[in-house]
């Protein structure tokens, strides 16, 4: 089955999760957008859009955007909703989508890389709070910042 593309009122490929947030919320899913939602879904991970721009980089020409373009379409998604827009320091911004509630992030803040913490972090803290304090959560963001020791024993294993 296929869906309508919402930039043309054609039919085309099926929307992924993200597009689906962009016509849900009324946006039109211009061709740019559709790449750099792309772009984010492929890769798995918190990208800025420096990260956006240099995976596009080797893209077709015609699909090829400035990176202002990117930080425009950014800015869009993340004003609708679709996408939230983290800053990390002075220096680093990342756009992760709106719908994953459930994350605990590990944040470099000398390099702005973010690293996905295993599950059973959340369910230790979740696990804590019901027994010391008879509260469940509901929803888990937590954000951790860090700096990298250069000599720790995650490193020289």
């Amino acid at each position: 089955m296929k869906k309508q593309n919402g930039h043309s009122g054609a039919t085309s490929k099926q929307l992924s999760t993200l597009e689906n947030a962009c016509v849900e919320r009324g946006l039109k899913l211009s061709p740019a957008k559709s790449v750099i939602l792309d772009t984010l879904e492929k890769h798995k991970r918190h990208m800025s859009a420096e990260d956006i721009y240099s995976k596009q980089l080797n893209l077709r020409s015609d699909q090829a955007q400035t990176l202002n373009a990117i930080y425009r379409n950014l800015k869009i998604l993340a004003d609708a909703g679709v996408l939230i827009r983290r800053r990390v320091g002075a220096r680093w911004v990342y756009y992760p989508a709106s719908n994953n509630s459930q994350t605990v992030q590990l944040i470099d803040t000398d390099t702005g890389y973010v690293i996905e913490l295993s599950p059973s972090l959340e369910n230790t803290l979740r696990e804590g709070l019901l027994k010391e304090h008879g509260y469940d959560i509901s929803q888990c963001t937590l954000e951790l910042f860090s700096h990298r020791k250069i000599n720790s024993s995650a490193t020289s294993s």
